[in-house]
């Protein structure tokens, strides 16, 4: 040890306890950083937390033996900011001092030290990277004083047997974050693009729901929650549904159908979702239901997918009609023509769009709304 004793019964199983925690939980950083502050005997302690190539950071810090959090935003950003630290080239689990980035004898007239650690009589910075350089990955800071001195031996070995534990809690925390990230952009597309999406389970429970499925839901004259299940009113969307939920062999892969909405029309998406083994059987999602109110200002204009597909104007109807989940028979009896008529037509579409189902061609002209707008 130096000068006076440090981490002299540093309680390390707490610690451990207190890394996992805060990889599911991140308000549990700051308990961690509380209690690796006190096993230090920090003057200051700090946790970065940066995501290349995005550049991301956030700052945790604690000032003091007095319980007090936080320091000024001013003089933070001198510490972490003024050189010579060069923290893209941090080595993941190796502990560096503030001389590692200093030639022999600049440590002296660098403004982190003269500015701010010498003058307070503070002067050994030491600091820890745990991550990958171009990913997710954390930096441990702290600052001691004079009179405690840098990391000994027997701290530094200490450190180290913390790692493992705190590489393993940063790769956790980080599938956490990105996911939390990547949800957070799916759903905000598809609620700008007015779409709804619920994921139900075996039993039509529903598990996630998004706020504009949320508003559908209630709007619609043929859908309602009982007990937290979603319940559409026609049979024979009930049973399409429940088979999608129970049936794993079933045959179809998606259902296309309307849900009646007031003047409006809901469009509505059902695909099954086949659990995997690992899942347990009661609270995996089954089946996953997008819905989308076709509204007028929402559908594409017979013009604008004659454009883009090259479809005649019978043709260019007919795919509307079929996107808004009309059968051929009804499809035909709306544009008063024959059944085989509509038949042949909706060949002439497939082919143009490229697509074999109806499901698809749903899907591509939702694409071209979104891209392109009604024409």
């Amino acid at each position: 040890m130096n000068g006076t004793a440090a981490c002299v019964d540093p309680d390390r199983e707490e610690l451990i306890s207190l890394i996992y925690e805060a990889s599911v939980h991140p308000d549990g950083w700051q308990p961690f950083l509380n209690a690796f502050h006190r096993s230090l005997s920090a003057y200051f302690s700090a946790i970065m937390f940066r995501h290349r190539p995005h550049g991301s950071l956030t700052l945790m810090v604690r000032r003091g033996d007095d319980g007090e959090d936080g320091i000024p935003s001013r003089i933070y950003a001198d510490i972490a900011g003024s050189g010579p630290i060069d923290y893209e080239t941090m080595e993941s689990g190796q502990i560096y001092t503030l001389r590692d980035f200093s030639a022999h004898g600049e440590i002296a007239t660098a403004p982190v030290f003269t500015e701010h650690l010498k003058v307070a009589d503070k002067g050994h910075l030491e600091l820890v990277a745990v991550g990958p350089a171009d990913g997710f990955r954390a930096q441990f800071l702290w600052v001691r004083d004079d009179a405690t001195g840098p990391l000994d031996a027997g701290e530094r070995a200490w450190l180290k047997s913390l790692l493992p534990h705190l590489e393993r809690g940063m790769a956790i925390f980080a599938r956490k974050i990105l996911l939390q990230v990547s949800s957070g952009i799916c759903t905000e597309a598809l609620e700008q693009l007015a779409f709804g999406a619920a994921a139900l389970d075996k039993d039509g429970r529903i598990l996630v729901c998004n706020r504009v499925a949320d508003e559908l839901i209630d709007q619609s004259e043929d859908l309602r929650r009982v007990n937290g299940r979603l319940i559409f009113r026609r049979k024979d969307h009930a049973q399409t549904i429940r088979e999608f939920a129970t049936n794993l062999d079933i045959a179809r892969t998606e259902a296309v159908f309307r849900l009646r909405n007031g003047e409006e029309t809901i469009g509505v998406l059902a695909r099954p979702i086949a659990p995997r083994a690992a899942d347990n059987a009661m609270t995996t999602a089954r089946v996953i239901v997008y819905l989308h109110a076709l509204t007028g200002h929402a559908q594409p204009s017979p013009v604008l997918l004659s454009k883009l597909f090259g479809l005649t104007p019978s043709e260019a109807m007919l795919a509307i009609l079929l996107s808004e989940g009309a059968t051929l028979r009804e499809a035909a009896q709306q544009m008063g023509i024959t059944e085989n008529s509509a038949r042949t037509y909706s060949k002439r579409i497939f082919l143009k769009a490229g697509v074999r189902r109806q499901a698809d061609l749903v899907r591509v002209i939702l694409r071209s709304v979104a891209m392109f707008g009604n024409g």
